[in-house]
C-alpha cells in the first residue's frame, strides 16, 4: 500500500515537473512591441494634419485608433505581438474631408521588425464649381463657351482656368461634348442635362 502510493507521488511530480519544464518557456515570453505608423497626405502633396486613422485587425475585430497631433499629418498606433500576427488582415480608414480605405496583410519579417511603414494617400476633395471652368464663382454661357474657343484657338487665347471643373462628363479629358452638356444644362436645367465633374 505504501509503495502504491509512492509510486503515485512520483508519477504526480514527473508530471508537475515535465508541465512546469515544457510551458515555462511559451510563458516567460514576453510581447514584443508592434509599431504602425506613417504619414497622410492629400493626392496634391498637402499634408492632411491631426488626420483620423482606424485599424482593424479582421482576423480579431481588435480596432487601434491611431495617435495624432493638430499641427503634423504623423500618426502611430503601438501594440505588440499579442495583438497583432503574422498573415493577420488589417483594414485601414483614414479620413479628413475625404476618405480611403485598404487592407494590409502582416508579414513575418514586419512581426520580427516591430512593425512597419503604411505612407497614405487621401484623393483631394476638387476646388471649385463644376461647370465654373473660368472660376467666377457660377456656371454660365460663357463657361461653355470658353470650352469651346479653347479646342478651336487654344489655351493661349483662351485657358481654362480649371480643368476639373471643365470635364462636366467625367471622361477624363475636355471635349465640345463638355461645352454643350454646360450649354444644356443652362437651358434644360440639371435633372435632363447634370453637370457630373469627377469627385
Amino acid at each position: 500500500m505504501k509503495k502504491g502510493r509512492a509510486v503515485v507521488l512520483i508519477t504526480t511530480f514527473v508530471f508537475v515537473l515535465a508541465f512546469i519544464v515544457f510551458s515555462a518557456p511559451a510563458l516567460a515570453e514576453p510581447p514584443t512591441p508592434f509599431l504602425i505608423h506613417g504619414w497622410v497626405n492629400y493626392s496634391n502633396g498637402t499634408a492632411v494634419l491631426n488626420p483620423n486613422v482606424t485599424i482593424t485587425n479582421l482576423n480579431t475585430s481588435e480596432v487601434f485608433t491611431a495617435t495624432t497631433s493638430p499641427d503634423s499629418n504623423y500618426y502611430q498606433v503601438s501594440t505588440t505581438s499579442y495583438n497583432i500576427s503574422a498573415g493577420d488582415v488589417l483594414h485601414f480608414h483614414v479620413s479628413d474631408t475625404n476618405t480611403t480605405e485598404f487592407n494590409h496583410t502582416v508579414t513575418q519579417d514586419e512581426i520580427d521588425n516591430g512593425g512597419f511603414v503604411q505612407n497614405i494617400t487621401i484623393i483631394a476633395a476638387p476646388v471649385g464649381l463644376c461647370g465654373d471652368v473660368d472660376c467666377d464663382g457660377e456656371v454660365t454661357m460663357s463657361d461653355g463657351r470658353q470650352i469651346w474657343m479653347n479646342i478651336i484657338y487654344g489655351a493661349d487665347e483662351y485657358p481654362l482656368n480649371n480643368t476639373w471643373a471643365a470635364d462636366v462628363d467625367c471622361d477624363g479629358e475636355v471635349t465640345m461634348s463638355d461645352g454643350r452638356q454646360i450649354w444644356m444644362n443652362i437651358i434644360y436645367g440639371a435633372d435632363e442635362y447634370p453637370l457630373n465633374c469627377c469627385q
